[in-house]
């Protein structure tokens, strides 16, 4: 690739040490555990309070038996105090805080001068502030924050060159007579690895000029007066400048708490733990280069305050042999995730096993295949926990980077429905509140199949479609026999029950309608499965009810099949509202992901055919650019676990036929529509995670849909969610805090009251 061999041109003369020039010497030349008291080394967030001690200490200038007095008792007070527990529940910075203290108790235990205490506090203040500069410009604009991460971390990549210069030319004794010999040798290692380091900084920083520059306070770029969108992440630009962001933090952070390991009784340590971190920092930002290169030009084939995709067939950005060009090494196993939150990198870190166990699982036999899932669920997810403590498994590294497991159908949907698991529906049940109605049934359509619909609502509405009800399918909840069976097991489960059962509004008709449309690619998933945060809509919204379409999947039904399908059940809800228990006085439409993009070509069915138009849209993270057309965002689909390149690609052709082009037809890609189909919009919001390969599909269709003169288009963006995010309701507060919001959005549209209801 052009740009690869760029930056390798910049880094030529950087010699970068191999896993045999890192090995110091026979483990017998090696202090023992015992003479080193604590691994520390092996547990990050210990580690992290170790290096405050010693950037403390190396600051004082006390003598060597007070600072071994030091280490030990401040340890043995962090580990008597804080058990691995609750250290897990700290950030990195209030863990290095406690260390500071720690360190500062401990001298004055030892009887030091006032004096001598004061200066160390005041040092401990200075450090602090040093080591952590870059949370105060991460409140910051992308654009302007990034710009000064770049001057911090190569401020930092300098001090350490200039470090390794100054110790190479002291001569230091250590305690180990092997580390007198290998020392000059690790140390001229760790310069040329900071040279590199500064090289790749000044390569990643001339390829995001033009991204900085688009996403700058003021551009005309596409989303940047949006009004709900939040003030920093605004568009695919911006959640690179996220990504980058987060990247360089990590390494300024690095570097800097490296800088405080001036300890000779550590020389060994310091290097070999130091050069590990680095060197993953390293590969991360060559990677981030091919990234930010490939945005970088997109930015200068667009016109950026007209649309953020790329438009024709340039050659040098077409998708596959871009897809090809990026080499995501390092974003992956261990280290995936950099730039998540920890609860998010967790639940992400699970689908990356489940993709990889999925992959493995589809060879098995049929009856053998769920075996062989929780087999290999278990097999990856131990290698990773290994690999997270230190133990080198090449597997676990690659873990999640491998995207042939979705180069078929069969693998994609084993990964997808997972979720439809009778284990997981029943969990997510559990965790959510429980609707009085649940029931599925067939519709028949006119020379065509039957279709299935999912009836929810949170109280007891006079429905009467018994008749369509398949009795396999479902089983009538008559309040008498529910009773009979749930006081016997439960008596505070009858309670709630009988709570919704008496409350005013049951037994009669709700005043509103949600029509909401499922997810899944086109390819898999049902109603069921996105049942978590629906019947939280339900609890939340209780006078209406809620209609879910279980559309028929691709690629045995391909487009218009599901659209019309989907048109069909809306016109029968009409003409059936009062069956299904509403008077639909207010009626807005919902959808995610793919069944965004569905719930926006009914709208515009709805036009044409002159049939009802709901009274306001809302969707979460839709697909509505259904090309294979490059965005800044979309680039972010290289190595993202939700919505990986493959599985994009795979679920386009899948449900688009041969001799479609989405370029040119609405209704499979609605951010083409012409204006005066958008000016007749109804009001439409759309919630998405700012890290989602589809954020500037959202974007963009708000984008159009204002400049057709629709004023109360909206779009709100969430800067620590990825795509899928309401999937995530049961297990992730910040996403259980978005599905309130997307419910909040639709009682405003529906005129009724939202429920605060806690499940």
């Amino acid at each position: 690739m052009e740009e690869d061999e760029q930056l390798m041109a910049l880094t030529a003369d950087v010699v970068f040490p191999s896993e045999e020039d890192l090995f110091l010497g026979d483990e017998a030349d090696f202090l023992g555990e015992d003479e080193r008291g604590d691994n520390i080394f092996t547990r990050p967030l210990k580690e992290a309070v170790q290096l405050a001690f010693l950037r403390t200490l190396g600051s004082l200038g006390i003598s060597a038996e007070e600072e071994e007095l030091v280490r030990e008792a401040s340890d043995n007070d962090l580990t008597g105090a804080y058990s691995q527990d609750e250290l897990g529940n700290l950030t990195l910075k209030e863990t290095v805080h406690i260390g500071f203290q720690n360190a500062l108790n401990v001298l004055k235990g030892l009887k030091l001068s006032q004096e001598s205490i004061s200066e160390a506090s005041q040092e401990v203040d200075r450090i602090e502030h040093e080591l952590f500069p870059l949370e105060e410009i991460e409140k910051l604009p992308f654009a302007h924050a990034v710009g000064l991460a770049f001057d911090h971390c190569e401020t930092a990549a300098n001090q350490m060159i200039d470090l390794f210069e100054q110790l190479r030319s002291t001569r230091t004794v250590s305690l180990l007579k092997v580390m007198d010999k290998l020392m000059p040798k690790q140390l001229e290692q760790g310069k040329k690895q900071c040279e590199a380091i500064k090289a790749t900084l000044l390569a990643v920083k001339t390829v995001a000029q033009p991204i900085i520059l688009i996403s700058k306070e003021g551009s005309s770029c596409v989303g940047q007066n949006i009004p709900e969108t939040s003030n920093r992440a605004r568009n695919g630009y911006d959640s690179l400048l996220k990504i980058l962001l987060q990247l360089l933090v990590g390494l300024t952070q690095t570097l800097r708490i490296t800088l405080g390991l001036q300890n000779k009784y550590l020389d060994m340590i310091w290097f070999s733990n130091y050069n590990s971190q680095l060197d993953q920092h390293l590969r991360q930002l060559r990677r981030a280069y091919g990234i930010v290169y490939t945005s970088s030009k997109i930015a200068k084939l667009i016109n950026p305050s007209e649309s953020l995709f790329v438009s024709g067939d340039p050659a040098e950005l077409e998708p596959d042999k871009t897809k090809k060009s990026i080499n995501t090494a390092g974003m992956f196993g261990r280290h995936f995730g950099f730039h998540y939150p920890q609860e998010v990198r967790n639940i992400l870190q699970v689908i990356n096993i489940v993709r990889e166990s999925t992959s493995s699982a589809v060879t098995a036999s049929p009856g053998a295949r769920n075996v062989a899932f929780l087999a290999y669920f278990v097999l990856y997810g131990n290698m990773v926990a290994l690999n997270e403590l230190g133990i080198d498994i090449k597997k676990a590294a690659s873990i999640g980077a491998d995207e042939q497991n979705v180069q078929t159908i069969e693998n994609a949907r084993l990964y997808l429905n997972l979720v439809d698991e009778p284990l997981l529906v029943a969990g997510s049940k559990i965790t959510s509140p429980d609707p009085f109605i649940d029931k599925g049934f067939l519709v028949d359509r006119d020379n065509a199949e039957q279709v299935s619909l999912r009836l929810i609502s949170f109280m007891d509405r006079p429905h009467h479609v018994a008749s369509l009800m398949h009795p396999e399918n479902w089983v009538e909840r008559k309040v008498s026999s529910l009773l009979t069976k749930e006081a016997k097991n439960n008596f505070e489960r009858l309670s709630e029950k009988l709570d919704v059962y008496m409350r005013p509004g049951a037994h009669t008709l709700a005043r509103t309608l949600i029509f909401h449309l499922h997810g899944g690619g086109f390819i898999g998933q049902s109603s069921k499965s996105h049942g978590s945060y629906i019947r939280h809509w339900a609890a939340h919204i209780q006078d209406s009810i809620i209609i879910s379409v279980d559309y028929k999947l691709a690629p045995e039904y391909k487009y218009p099949y599901q659209l019309e399908e989907v048109f069909s059940s809306y016109t029968w809800t009409l003409e059936n509202c009062g069956v299904l228990g509403t008077l639909a006085e207010k009626i807005v439409f919902c959808g995610d992901s793919a069944g965004g993009n569905l719930a926006v070509g009914l709208v515009m069915k709805c036009l044409e055919h002159n049939v009802r138009l709901p009274d306001g849209v809302v969707l979460a993270y839709p697909a509505l650019n259904l090309t294979m057309q490059l965005s800044a965002s979309r680039v972010l689909a290289m190595f993202d676990p939700m919505m990986p390149y493959t599985l994009l690609k795979l679920c386009l052709s899948a449900y688009i036929p041969d001799d479609s082009d989405p370029s040119n037809d609405h209704f499979l890609s609605p951010i083409f529509s012409p204006e005066h189909v958008l000016k007749d919009f109804p009001p439409l919001s759309i919630f998405s995670g700012a890290i989602d390969p589809l954020l500037d599909d959202s974007v963009q269709m708000i984008h159009n849909v204002r400049k057709a003169g629709r004023s109360d288009a909206r779009l709100r963006t969430y800067e620590n969610l990825p795509h899928g995010f309401l999937g995530m309701v049961p297990i992730l507060e910040e996403a259980k805090q978005a599905s309130n919001d997307i419910s909040r959005r639709i009682a405003e549209y529906l005129g009724t009251e939202f429920v605060d209801y806690k499940a």
